[in-house]
């Protein structure tokens, strides 16, 4: 937590959680929900046709921004509630069956 501390208050940095014991460092408004969009704008896809499947707390950003955020089953609740949808869990296909679900329509 120190470090995280620290990491915060230089100012340099986006901090997150990419598990439970680790943490992941991006440049200052660097994030996945940026890298995300400029990836969808890149390829002429508007946020709102953009679907995110995240577990951890590095993944809120991107799930809060996209147009279908889904929180997989075994994600931290406050995950879930950064999506609009939970799938199953990882170990489970959580994935496939929201591309089932949001991509293919089945």
């Amino acid at each position: 937590l120190e470090a995280w501390r620290l990491l915060e208050e230089s100012g340099r940095f986006e901090v997150s959680a990419s598990s439970a014991v680790g943490i992941e460092l991006n440049a200052k408004g660097v994030d996945k929900a940026e890298g995300l969009l400029a990836l969808g704008r890149r390829l002429g896809i508007q946020p709102a046709f953009i679907m995110a499947c995240g577990d951890a707390g590095n993944d809120l950003s991107m799930l809060r921004r996209a147009g279908v955020g889904v929180a997989m089953g075994n994600a931290a609740p406050a995950v879930k509630s950064a999506a609009r949808f939970v799938t199953d869990t990882n170990d489970n296909d959580g994935v496939a069956k929201a591309l089932e679900r949001f991509v293919l329509g089945r």
